[in-house]
């Protein structure tokens, strides 16, 4: 990412306390950037709050976000911005915190994925050995817990080959 805001400041830094990093504790949205607005705005923004309501985080505030986004694009017309809530810092252990006063990272890319990565022309697919847990309380949310798409992501280096299944 090119730039990144951090609780609305300017900023590449966060505390090492954050529960985010010790337990993956937050949720992410990743959104192109077409004609300067995010494309599919509602649907990100219906995916985050239903995440933040399963995970009993604080829903962010629409219009802060939005702003965010308008003030970490700057003009520009196309990239990407990712959105992340984490439940920010806190005691350790896996018990939540009693005030949760969560952190949101928000990081602009000018860089426009290529099309080919898009399915624009076609895509190179092949099948990984890394199996995606199941767990139905997650399912359909955006969790900072990735490893088993890092996992899968790792057994290739292929640059002809887009997506793993």
């Amino acid at each position: 990412m090119d730039r990144w805001l951090i609780n609305g400041e300017p900023g590449d830094r966060l505390a090492v306390t954050d529960r985010g990093l010790h337990y993956g504790d937050g949720l992410f949205e990743t959104m192109a950037i077409r004609h300067g607005a995010p494309r599919f705005l509602q649907r990100h923004l219906k995916r985050l709050t239903e995440g933040c309501r399963r995970l009993f985080l604080p829903i962010p505030d629409e219009n802060k976000i939005l702003s965010e986004i308008a003030a970490i694009l700057g003009g520009a017309r196309s990239g990407t911005v990712k959105l992340i809530i984490t439940r920010g810092s806190g005691p350790r252990g896996y018990r939540l915190p009693k005030d949760t006063t969560t952190s949101c990272i928000l990081g602009f890319s000018a860089q426009v994925p290529d099309p080919q990565s898009n399915g624009v022309g076609g895509m190179k697919v092949m099948m990984c050995r890394t199996p995606a847990g199941i767990n139905p309380l997650l399912a359909g949310l955006k969790t900072l817990n990735r490893l088993e798409n890092v996992l899968a992501r790792a057994e290739w280096q292929n640059k002809a080959v887009n997506e793993g299944l």
